[in-house]
């Protein structure tokens, strides 16, 4: 099976949601009668946004469960209604959701519905089985009352998707928690949409050699070295903080072998390993050595990084040779010190744009998916040492990329009709020059670790509360 990429624009109206719906079924006839053999359906019980965002779930989930099987025939589609998947399997229909039963009440396999359909046409049921209905996801009643009842809002099935498919959320270890909530912010990256010119669950913006599920699988090639990180960090003193960057290093090029081995070579995430690594190391310093006066918790972060990075860009940029990295040549050309400027400054457009946006949009009630696409726009307003648009566009496509993306937030963003219209023209000037803000899409992940870090780990807002106190 392969990604499924979902076309772009907005949801489709319900008409076409239940046409989709209704021709799903058909095909499932259709195959039963062709292979003579009963079809599984499998789609991802969850709200439509969300179904788009996590659309890897159902290729992941369901492959793992079909992996056991005598599969005939296996098709992953998409349609107005999200993605499905079509397996014949020469199996008993009976044994099939049997099976089928029992994966759903593992905590990934609560996310599918598995729907079995017999050779004779007819869907066995769970009433069939003598079960109860199946209990919602978030609150355990019944699924179907909360859902018409509509009891929880998206970010609270999300919250609750997170907390399932990344089981170390929940982790007695705070350390652990900590290099969970990275990899999370990762993830948190790959699935906001929109993000003009960058991957999405939708799209592959300007870029032919990744999509989502590329990004995902590095993502996964990553974990590990989060928590090397913050282990790296909690176990450095605060007067030793200047040697972390030394000690950071040989984990980050480990990291980046593995990164290079899970996607074939494409640079997925060179530049997030080195400013998410950081920030992984200053939590967790924080973390074991808390602040005696009262500083604001992401500025404690933010000095850490600076201490750990102070004449990085004299060591490592002004240095007179010959330039190897778009890094390196974007400082030579344009003077502009990029990720390495960004770390030692003590990340300035996260702290002054991105984060305060992600602070002021969740606390309007915008669910977190456009909260993380209107941080992406601040970005790309603000960010002047994206070296990546700079190779593919230079300061002129740079400016171009600012000054549309604070027209689009300026109008609305993804609120009114004027700002979704700015952000799609932006779109198209991105691909139309193939200019790609990767810079941005690292400072969104990073935005996302720092705002995650202060609001859901109960260790860092003690913290915080001292520091207010």
């Amino acid at each position: 099976m392969s990604y499924i990429p979902i076309p772009d624009g907005t949801l489709p109206p319900l008409p076409q949601v239940l046409d989709a719906r209704e021709q799903r079924w058909h095909a499932r006839l259709e195959l039963a009668r062709t292979h003579q053999r009963p079809v599984l359906s499998a789609t991802l019980r969850l709200p439509h946004l969300l179904r788009l965002e996590y659309q890897d779930l159902l290729l992941r989930e369901a492959g793992a469960f079909l992996a056991s099987l005598p599969v005939v025939f296996s098709r992953a589609t998409t349609d107005a209604d999200g993605p499905h998947l079509l397996a014949a399997i020469d199996l008993d229909a009976g044994e099939i959701k049997r099976r089928a039963l029992h994966f759903e009440t593992s905590p990934a396999g609560a996310l599918l519905d598995l729907d079995v359909t017999g050779t004779d046409g007819l869907a066995l049921s769970r009433d069939d089985c003598g079960l109860p209905p199946r209990p919602c996801l978030v609150c355990g009643q019944t699924a179907r009352e909360c859902v018409r009842a509509r009891r929880h809002s998206t970010d609270e099935v999300r919250a609750e998707v997170e907390r399932r498919i990344h089981p170390d959320l929940g982790h007695a270890s705070p350390l652990r928690r900590l290099a969970a909530l990275a990899r999370l912010a990762v993830e948190d990256d790959v699935r906001t949409h929109p993000k003009p010119g960058l991957v999405t669950p939708r799209t592959n913006g300007a870029h032919n050699d990744m999509d989502a599920a590329l990004l995902l699988k590095s993502s996964d090639a990553l974990a590990p070295y989060w928590l090397e990180c913050v282990l790296a960090g909690h176990e450095t003193s605060r007067k030793d903080t200047h040697l972390l960057l030394h000690r950071l290093k040989p984990l980050g090029l480990e990291a980046e072998q593995a990164m290079f081995a899970a996607t074939g070579g494409v640079n997925t995430h060179k530049g997030l390993v080195f400013s998410l690594g950081l920030a992984c190391a200053a939590a967790g310093l924080i973390l074991r050595a808390p602040e005696p006066a009262p500083i604001p918790l992401v500025q404690a972060l933010c000095r850490e990084v600076c201490l750990m990075t102070t004449g990085l860009v004299e060591r490592e940029l002004a240095t007179g040779k010959e330039p190897r990295t778009a890094g390196e040549r974007a400082y030579l050309q344009h003077g502009v010190t990029g990720a390495r400027g960004e770390a030692a400054a003590g990340f300035p457009t996260v702290r002054h744009w991105a984060l305060p946006r992600l602070y002021r949009d969740s606390a309007a009630g915008l669910d977190w998916n456009s909260c993380r696409a209107h941080a992406t726009l601040a970005l790309m307003a603000h960010l002047r040492g994206d070296t990546n648009l700079i190779k593919r566009g230079g300061p002129e496509g740079l400016q171009r990329v600012n000054q549309e993306a604070a027209a689009a937030l300026q109008a609305g963003g993804l609120t009114t009709q004027d700002g979704r219209a700015r952000i799609a023209a932006l779109e198209q000037t991105c691909l139309d020059g193939r200019l790609s803000a990767g810079g941005c899409a690292d400072m969104l992940a990073l935005a996302c670790f720092l705002y995650r870090f202060t609001q859901t780990l109960p260790e860092a807002q003690e913290l915080a509360a001292a520091a207010d106190a």
